[in-house]
């Protein structure tokens, strides 16, 4: 492998020296027994110290030649950590970043010639932080003022007027951040694109890259940014000051690793604040005599600097350095002033130019007397700009200002209404040139105005009775091409198309929806968006438009197609935010009735399966049938090969859940046979969930209950290892439960709980309770079966509250019945039978797939009452049978018999051993059924060799009853 630290020259850390050409990790003079691998991964996380190195990063540095699950990095930095003693005695190394990765974060120094010399510390990682494409100039005292203040505080505006360069300096800040800071990420988030504070939250949780599937709130920010060294530039404040003011508050007072650098034409005026108001740049006095002496000033060096972009034959001498002066002066010595002036060199001479500056400030300088003096020059600087401009270019400037976030040739010239695309292209050239549209870094060609160029022409639009015609424009613009696309392009190329124009339909939105006279282009717009707000994972956005979309519409209208999409967007947009709720429910229930109404066979489809989801999460397994069997013949009534698709996946997980495993697997390997690629991708795309992992997952778990145990655990390995191939956490959460389940019943404990605590991890950062839930349950079954009962319970207890909150009861079987038996372990029989009460009303249509755990803990309970117990042991066995169960069924049997011993009942027991091992003998392949077997040797009197085996009717066990089975 390649490592990042090489060479000869010694690490030192703690106690510790790392020789890396040695390939040596010594305490003081002795030489520690590290394993290759976790080596590496040391090499990897020390060459990058102080900054987040990921779990892919770490693979293909460690692995590169080799297919390897994350898991194998857990157990190597595990075992890492314990060679460090990580964590012993106040001591600290590697910190684990949940859902990102792992950072080193101990000082380091370099030994070898240098023996304290220190390593230099890695600049602050960037997350979303613009590069400047041009000289910062005069700016080095501002920059000494703002590393001052923030040495003193942690909130720090930099405060100034439009134009004068306030995110530039702020980004040559974050920049050039002091070596103290080398552990600390710098974040940069533009407000100018959002016109709306409550979406302030989102705004920086997706340039964070933090989980936006459940509600963006302050409070997820802060949970997720905990204990996260982290500057936050938040630019552009003055249009949303309360709202930005309120929210870097909270921020700061919950995190204390957070430190805020805003930018706002005025403070925020809250606790705490430090300002520091950036003023114009100097500028040379009347009577400068030569070019050097101007450039010794910043503004002189600035109008040069840029007119020489502009103009390559551009040349100045001392006769120049007055007239150079007077520019400055007329400009107030504001940067982006001066970049205006600069462009129009290729127009005018420098003294005409010098001329009309002068004569214009002077004109305009009276008619904006409410303005503060500098804010009153930028856009006198503007004004005197556009009146430049011809009438093509005056149009072509104040359209574009309708666009937030960026726009393309191509949109430019629909929204104008350009009909000439040539004359269209050399107008928007132009403007680019004058420096009034910036093109903007990347592959494509794409421009944007700057935000005060921008805020300008909107009042340009309002003064030519324009804003509304060109806001009608835009917005059909995207609600056009968005539907285009949707229909055209496979859902992943959708989103990466449309994901950069998120800001320009926010706007559209918000526009459309001001009144309801645009009501139905508002519906239009926001049923094509939606796919897309749920493939940017902007979920609770989703809810918000969806919701105010709805609002503007009479409830008893007939709904059309476009409305329906909305009511569905709502819908799902609640179900992955807030859970199963009543009112998301209802919601779906709404949307099944609006769409049998007008015979919308698509969103039929999917309200069938938003019920049906919630009947197998709070299980109502009939209900649950009913819908699939319904979603099954209306897309085989159909003919439509995606719905076939997703009706074996149901019909799969329900025969599962329900019991039928024989059933269960035959769908699944229809579905496993059926799904494209393409339908996988768009189906993760949509809804962040893997069928096709989920499905082997469960599907090995069946097989492995029905025998086929070298199948069912091969086969949760690769559900895991297709799912973590995806990079996403709810597929591989929700491969690893399935896969833990089977371990754990299988009575691999330990195996069980290392999956258990990846889940809790991954399921935690990413907010998924359900999955948290079951995963703190597993850990709590795991350690109560190593003894530990009280942890065990406080984790069984936390996870069933979760649970309980999620409402997601699969497994409650399972675990209430592990909970009754840890109680009963303590001799706590009562509380251990009310653990079990809410199971008893359960019949077999309803139990589930595990319900013969809830009758052999029953059993148990009750093993001094020989009536209560053997029915209940008869009942767990009927049920197990039924459901073509070996495990259950085996383990059952075995429980059964040892009761009987334990009453001083021998023949009985062996009787009960020996029908029930000839009735299944593949029940053998089974730890319980091998310890069967021995016991019929041991206390029957005649050998299980010498049995008389009654082959039941299949090999697989007792068919399923053909009135349990279902039909399609």
């Amino acid at each position: 492998m390649k490592n990042q630290t090489t060479g000869s020259d010694e690490v030192l850390f703690g106690p510790f020296r790392l020789i890396p050409g040695q390939r040596l990790l010594m305490e003081g003079d002795v030489p520690l027994a590290v394993g290759s691998r976790a080596l590496d991964i040391l090499l990897v996380l020390i060459g990058r110290a102080g900054t987040i190195v990921t779990k892919r990063d770490i693979i293909d540095a460690v692995w590169p030649d080799t297919f390897v699950v994350e898991a194998n990095i857990s157990v190597h930095v595990a075992a890492l950590r314990r060679v460090l003693r990580d964590g012993k005695e106040g001591a600290r190394y590697i910190v684990n970043m949940p859902g990102r990765g792992y950072r080193f974060i101990a000082p380091v120094s370099h030994g070898g010639t240098a023996k304290n010399s220190s390593l230099p510390l890695p600049r602050p990682s960037a997350i979303g932080l613009p590069h400047q494409l041009t000289r910062l100039l005069g700016r080095s005292e501002a920059l000494k003022q703002i590393g001052l203040r923030m040495r003193q505080g942690r909130l720090v505006t930099l405060v100034g007027s439009a134009g004068i360069g306030k995110t530039s300096c702020a980004l040559a800040y974050a920049h050039s951040l002091a070596d103290s800071h080398g552990d600390e990420e710098a974040a940069f988030v533009d407000l100018s694109p959002i016109d709306d504070g409550d979406l302030i939250p989102t705004a920086i949780a997706s340039v964070l890259r933090l989980d936006l599937t459940r509600e963006v709130s302050l409070a997820s920010l802060i949970e997720q940014l905990q204990g996260q060294r982290l500057l936050l530039l938040i630019d552009n404040c003055e249009h949303l000051i309360e709202a930005a003011a309120n929210a870097i508050v909270v921020l700061l007072r919950s995190l204390p690793d957070l430190r805020v650098l805003a930018t706002s034409r005025e403070p925020l005026r809250v606790d705490g604040e430090q300002s520091y108001r950036l003023e114009a740049l100097p500028v040379p006095p009347p009577d400068v005599t030569t070019i050097r002496d101007a450039l010794a000033f910043p503004a002189a060096e600035l109008f040069i600097e840029r007119a020489a972009a502009h103009l390559s034959d551009f040349e100045v001498g001392d006769a120049d350095a007055s007239t150079v002066a007077r520019i400055c002066a007329d400009l107030d010595g504001i940067p982006l002033a001066i970049e205006f002036a600069a462009a129009r060199l290729d127009a005018f001479p420098l003294a005409g130019l010098a001329g009309l500056i002068g004569q214009h400030m002077r004109l305009a300088g009276g008619e904006r007397r409410g303005a503060p003096l500098r804010h009153r020059t930028i856009l006198n600087a503007l004004d005197w700009s556009y009146d430049l401009l011809d009438p093509t270019e005056q149009r072509l400037l104040r359209s574009l200002s309708v666009f937030s976030g960026g726009f393309t040739a191509e949109a430019s010239a629909k929204v104008v209404g350009a009909d000439d695309p040539v004359a269209h292209a050399e107008a928007l050239a132009g403007l680019v040139l004058k420096s009034l549209v910036v093109i903007e870094p990347g592959d494509d060609a794409r421009f944007r105005l700057l935000e005060i160029v921008r805020s300008h022409g909107l009042a340009k639009l309002q003064e030519n009775e324009e804003f509304d015609r060109t806001r009608l424009a835009h917005a059909e613009f995207f609600a056009a091409a968005l539907l285009e696309a949707k229909l055209r392009l496979p859902a992943e190329t959708f989103v990466a198309q449309f994901a950069i124009e998120i800001d320009n339909i926010r706007t559209g939105l918000a526009w459309t929806l001001d009144t309801p006279a645009r009501r139905q282009l508002a519906a239009h717009l926001a049923a094509s968006a939606a796919p897309l707000l749920f493939g940017m994972s902007l979920l609770a956005e989703c809810r918000r438009w969806m919701a105010a979309v709805l609002q503007v519409y009479d409830p008893d209208e007939d709904p059309t197609s476009e409305r329906l999409q909305v009511q569905a967007a709502l819908a799902a947009s609640i179900y992955f935010t807030e859970g199963l709720t009543d009112e998301t429910f209802q919601t779906w229930l709404r949307t099944l009735e609006f769409a049998e109404k007008i015979g919308d066979l698509p969103q039929i489809f999917s309200s069938l399966v938003a019920l049906w989801t919630f009947q197998i999460r709070d299980p109502d397994y009939c209900e649950a049938r009913r819908l699939a069997v319904r979603h099954a013949s209306l897309a085989k009534a159909h003919h439509d090969v995606d719905a076939r698709v997703m009706s074996d996946w149901m019909l799969g997980t329900t025969l599962h859940h329900i019991g039928d495993l024989a059933g269960a697997c035959d769908h699944f390997d229809r579905f496993l046979d059926s799904e494209t690629d393409a339908q996988r991708l768009a189906f993760v795309l949509l809804t962040g969930f893997d069928r096709r992992s989920a499905s082997r997952a469960i599907r090995a778990n069946a097989r492995w209950m029905q025998g086929a145990l070298s199948e069912g655990l091969d086969g949760a390995i690769t559900a895991a290892t297709e799912a973590r191939m995806l990079e996403k956490a709810l597929p591989l959460c929700e491969a690893l439960i399935w896969q833990g389940t089977t371990l754990f019943l299988a009575g691999e404990y330990h195996q069980a709980l290392i999956l258990a605590e990846e889940v809790s991890e991954r399921a935690s950062a990413y907010f998924l309770d359900s999955h948290s839930g079951f995963a703190f349950s597993l850990k709590g079954m795991c350690r109560a079966r190593a003894g530990a009962f009280e942890e065990g319970m406080r984790d069984i207890d936390r996870g069933l509250m979760l649970l309980g909150k999620a409402r997601y009861k699969p497994f409650h079987p399972l675990i209430l019945s592990e909970r009754a038996r840890m109680l009963a372990a303590v001799s706590q029989r009562q509380a251990a039978l009310d653990t079990l009460a809410p199971l008893a009303t359960l019949t077999r249509d309803t139990i589930g797939w595990c319900g013969s755990a809830y009758h052999l803990c029953r059993a148990e309970l009750m093993a001094h009452d020989d009536h209560a117990a053997e029915a209940a042991f008869r009942e767990g066995l009927e049920l197990a049978r039924l459901q073509t169960s070996l495990f259950w069924e085996m383990r059952l049997l075995l429980r059964h018999g040892e009761w009987h011993r334990s009453r001083g009942r021998m023949e009985a027991a062996v009787e009960c051993w020996t029908k029930g091992l000839a009735a299944s003998p593949r029940g053998k392949t089974f730890a319980d059924g091998r310890q069967i077997a021995r016991l019929i040797e041991e206390h029957g009197s005649i050998s299980v060799n010498r049995l008389r085996l009654v082959e039941p009717a299949s090999a697989d066990g007792p068919a399923i009853p053909e009135n349990h089975r279902i039909k399609e």
